[in-house]
C-alpha cells in the first residue's frame, strides 16, 4: 500500500482510495482531501486509540514481530488465549501454552480480526474470533493478526461485506472495539466518561497482502 511504502520504504502496491464526501474522522480537526487513503487513516485512527502497531510485509516478519512481543513483555512459557486453531498452529513454536478456556488465567489473547475499520480506528471481531465472550471477560493484552486487504472504511461497509460472505454463516457477537489504553494507565486517567469502559492493550501485526 502507498501509505506504508511511503512510511517505510517498502515496495508495497499503490493504496485503495475512498470518497470522503466530506466526512471526517472521529475525533480529529484534521481536515481529509476529497480521496483518503484508507490505510493511512485506519494506523492514525488506530495510534490515536492508543494501540501498537507493527506493519510487516510477510509471514516471516509477522513472526519476528511476535516474537519481539513475547521479548518485550516476557510472555514466553506463558498461558495464552486462543479460540482460533489456525493462529495457534501457525504460532506453535514459541513455548506458549495455548488453551480455549475463557476461565483460565492467561497472559494475553492471540486473535485475528475480521475488519479494520479505518474511520475510528477500531477492530472488528465475531465469535469466530472471540467466541461468546465480551470485551470485558478477554485478558488485558491481545495480539491481533491482520492483513492489509481487511481495512475498510466504516463499520458499515464491514457490515456489508459480512452479510455478502455467502460461503459462511453470518457470525455472531459482531463487536466493534477501539479502546487500547492499558488497564494500569486507564485507570489514572479514567474520568466519568470513560468509567467502565473495556480498555486493552493491543498489539496488531499488520501483513502486507495487496
Amino acid at each position: 500500500m502507498e501509505f506504508f511504502k511511503r512510511l517505510f520504504g517498502n515496495n508495497t502496491p499503490a493504496s485503495k482510495k475512498i470518497e470522503a464526501q466530506g466526512v471526517s474522522p472521529l475525533n480529529t480537526n484534521e481536515s481529509l482531501d476529497k480521496e483518503i487513503l484508507v490505510d493511512e487513516l485506519f494506523v492514525k485512527e488506530f495510534i490515536r486509540n492508543g494501540g501498537k502497531f507493527l506493519y510487516t510485509t510477510s509471514v516471516e516478519e509477522a513472526h519476528e514481530a511476535f516474537d519481539n512481543i513475547l521479548l518485550e513483555k516476557n510472555w514466553y512459557e506463558q498461558n495464552c488465549l486462543c479460540f482460533e486453531p489456525a493462529l495457534y498452529q501457525e504460532f506453535s513454536n514459541y513455548n506458549l501454552n495455548y488453551t480455549q478456556d475463557p476461565q483460565s488465567k492467561t497472559s494475553f489473547l492471540l486473535c485475528g480480526t475480521h475488519y479494520l475499520i479505518a474511520n475510528d480506528g477500531a477492530l472488528l471481531v465475531t465469535s469466530k474470533q472471540i467466541r461468546d465472550e465480551k470485551i470485558p471477560q478477554l485478558p488485558d493484552s491481545l495480539i491481533v493478526i491482520a492483513t492489509t486487504s481487511q481495512i475498510v472504511y466504516s463499520i458499515q461497509e464491514a457490515m456489508k461485506m459480512i452479510k455478502k460472505n455467502k460461503e459462511q454463516a453470518l457470525p455472531n457477537n459482531i463487536t466493534a472495539f477501539r479502546s487500547f489504553v492499558p488497564t494500569k494507565v486507564k485507570k489514572e486517567q479514567e474520568n466519568v466518561l470513560s468509567y467502565g469502559s473495556a480498555d486493552k492493550e493491543v498489539y496488531l501485526i499488520l501483513i502486507e497482502n495487496l
